[in-house]
């Protein structure tokens, strides 16, 4: 059964249904707008029951800045900044007031301060972002607020946005700033106290399982690292190479994937990939629950193994072997350290694009030595290949040098070492023998050796 009822804006009758029996308006439309304006019950002073509960709250409100306290000549200026295209901070300065109630006296004067961005006003925005402006030197040139322009800069997706690259190097330099500032809040000793307490107490948020599963899961999801090619960090050199057509992390995994290829070429093995599989530890529900290997390897009887490489074995990746051997004991892992990327380096004269600017170093020492020796009476020959009879790989001897029944076997490196595990049966065997082996940076290490 439908009920008649009357709409309280236009007058026209309408039937609703019983659930409907206090509805007051016809229509969506009608409800709006006889709500708008003094008819708002939000509007202080507005259609209520009492009739002198407006008189009665002006007189107990006079002068504390409320929107029903606006004086003709100030609504007069309000109008004439509105038309001048002031920003509605710099209205709440020249009248004193809040920028809340500024923004609801011209909705009620029926004034929209909402701008309507043009073609020009964005290409402004993106060349003032770009340069690097403050939001809020960009807001006041365009006359508008700061959330108005940080509202455009999200839409059009205008510089960095959250979960990039670009959006995480800059939250790192804005917090490097901040705790390089002795004045932030950062580096006051209330706030440096305030958050060891936290940590140290067992029951605070901080330690509690919740919080800790939410940053693993955080870090699992993080965008930057889960994104294809966004790996890596720029102080190991990472980079596409455009010889192997793909994104490395650091030289290291650069001049392997170049030495893998070469293996290719000699026939030693059948082919790789490039981080194609990761592994998930399911039954880990913090901390390291991923590995992905850096290279897959298909031996030529059709076997598999992965290569990873690590110039610095640090608890991490520690423990990402530890799991990896006990969750995937049929996974065979070659690590490949210092010691086994030495002997790989050996073949780099042979490899094509070998991406090391310690071999310039190593030119021109070779030249500074070789001359120096020359005019102290040295019969001097360079680059001298030689091969032991348990390795497989050829070695280049960089200097050999003859004078008086003297044999001088120089081998030149850049390393801060001057001594590796790989060349010391070399040594061993070539002193038993009535030769000298020098490793050497420099003429300084051979003047420092009496030579």
């Amino acid at each position: 059964m439908s009920i008649e009822k009357i709409c309280a804006n236009c007058g026209r009758k309408y039937m609703v249904s019983p659930s409907r029996s206090n509805s007051k308006y016809c229509s969506q439309a009608c409800s709006v707008k006889h709500m708008r304006g003094e008819n708002s019950p939000s509007w202080k002073g507005g259609l209520t029951l009492n009739p002198h509960y407006k008189k009665e709250w002006q007189r107990k409100n006079r002068g504390k800045g409320f929107p029903g306290n606006y004086t003709h000549k100030e609504e007069l200026l309000l109008r004439k900044m509105f038309e001048a295209k002031m920003s509605v901070g710099k209205m709440a300065d020249a009248l004193k007031r809040s920028e809340g109630g500024v923004q609801a006296k011209l909705q009620r004067m029926g004034l929209s301060h909402k701008k309507k961005w043009a073609e020009d006003d964005l290409l402004l925005l993106k060349k003032e972002h770009a340069k690097g402006v403050p939001v809020k030197d960009i807001a006041d040139k365009l006359c508008v607020s700061k959330k108005a322009v940080e509202w455009q800069i999200l839409k059009h997706g205008i510089g960095a946005q959250p979960g990039s690259r670009e959006f995480s190097k800059k939250a790192t330099r804005r917090n490097k700033r901040a705790w390089a500032d002795p004045e932030h809040a950062f580096n006051q000793p209330e706030y440096k106290e305030k958050l060891k307490d936290n940590w140290a107490d067992p029951n605070s948020p901080f330690n509690s399982e919740e919080y800790r599963q939410a940053l693993s899961d955080r870090a699992k999801q993080n965008k930057v690292w889960v994104a294809s090619g966004l790996k890596g960090k720029g102080k190991y050199k990472s980079g596409y190479r455009p010889d192997l057509g793909f994104y490395v992390r650091s030289q290291w995994e650069a001049n392997v994937a170049r030495y893998i290829k070469f293996l290719i070429q000699k026939g030693e093995i059948k082919g790789f990939e490039y981080e194609p599989d990761t592994f998930e530890f399911t039954k880990i529900k913090r901390g390291t629950r991923t590995y992905t290997p850096d290279f897959k390897i298909y031996n030529n009887d059709g076997s598999l193994e992965y290569w990873e490489v690590k110039g610095y074995m640090d608890q991490k990746s520690r423990t990402r072997l530890k799991r990896m051997e006990k969750y995937y004991p049929e996974i065979s892992i070659r690590v490949i350290e210092r010691e086994h990327y030495n002997e790989i380096k050996n073949w780099s004269r042979l490899i094509e694009y070998w991406d090391d600017k310690g071999l310039e170093s190593v030119a021109q020492a070779k030249m500074e030595i070789s001359k120096y020796l020359e005019n102290d009476g040295w019969f001097v020959v360079l680059d001298t290949p030689y091969q032991l009879h348990n390795e497989t790989c050829i070695r280049m001897l960089h200097i050999m040098a003859t004078k008086e029944g003297r044999h001088l076997f120089i081998d030149i490196t850049t390393d801060r070492f001057l001594s590796h595990r790989t060349k010391e049966k070399f040594q061993a065997d070539l002193e038993a023998h009535g030769g000298e082996y020098v490793l050497c940076r420099g003429v300084d290490d051979l003047t420092g050796r009496g030579i």
